[in-house]
């Protein structure tokens, strides 16, 4: 018995994790300060991050706010939408659809090879609405 729970102890223990990164600051840069209804305008996601591991996973909730919607940018013969372009050796899931199992994301990105320093994550086109 003192075997197994000394088993499912060291178990336990390296199911869990050891050592979290965060990024320090997650940036939105959009290329217009001023549009009109109807104008595309393309913002680049970035990030930073300031720890010597650097970070190689990223789960977000990308939403725009009223009056403004992000372009589909599949290219011709794609059958699924494509909302954000991924830079940098990131990929992922990014149809910002909702997952019933995590509600909160639609964007969960990894990389094989945790980033450093300032890096880009992707970009996106987004429309300014009519109304």
């Amino acid at each position: 018995m003192k075997k197994a729970i000394k088993f499912l102890s060291l178990f336990i223990l390296l199911i869990l994790p050891v050592c979290v990164n965060a990024a320090d600051s997650i940036s939105v840069d959009c290329a217009l300060d001023e549009a009109k209804p109807g104008e595309e305008v393309l913002c680049s996601v970035d990030g930073a991050v300031s720890s010597v591991e650097g970070i190689s996973e990223l789960k977000a909730n990308l939403v725009v706010g009223e009056g403004l919607e992000i372009i589909d940018q599949r290219e011709s013969g794609d059958s699924e939408a494509k909302y954000i372009i991924i830079k940098n050796n990131w990929q992922g899931d990014a149809d910002l659809g909702r997952n019933p199992e995590y509600p909160d994301v639609n964007i969960g990105l990894y990389r094989t090879n945790p980033t450093s320093s300032s890096f880009s994550i992707f970009s996106m086109k987004v429309v300014v609405k009519n109304d």
